[in-house]
């Protein structure tokens, strides 16, 4: 089982993030268990950039706590995902409905941003 935490606290002081989070993962002591941690904008650019896991985590996931404010966020990927007629084939992987060797966006935002 995978623990996303997001953090909401600024990502830019690596000493301190790396400590956060080598406290959450000696705080869940639980076997089997993985704790994943994001800053809230790399969780939101990465739902919004449709990275594979975090598609999965937003179809699959158990919001626990919403501290940071992202369940507009999962239920806009989880909308994305149903109008645009989005398949998964299994955890992991996506497929996407793109025209064969025509060049379709598959993101509002372009390579620039």
């Amino acid at each position: 089982m995978d623990v996303l935490v997001v953090l909401t606290g600024p990502a830019g002081d690596t000493r301190q993030w790396a400590d956060t989070v080598l406290t959450l993962r000696k705080a869940i002591t639980l076997p089997r268990v993985e704790v994943i941690a994001y800053s809230k904008q790399g969780f939101v650019n990465g739902l919004r950039n449709h990275s594979p896991f975090l598609l999965d985590v937003a179809v699959d996931g158990i919001l626990l706590h919403d501290l940071a404010g992202l369940s507009n966020e999962i239920a806009a990927a989880r909308r994305y995902i149903e109008d645009r007629h989005i398949q998964r084939l299994r955890p992991g992987s996506w497929r996407f409905p793109v025209h064969y060797r025509r060049s379709t966006s598959l993101s509002e935002r372009s390579n620039e941003d």
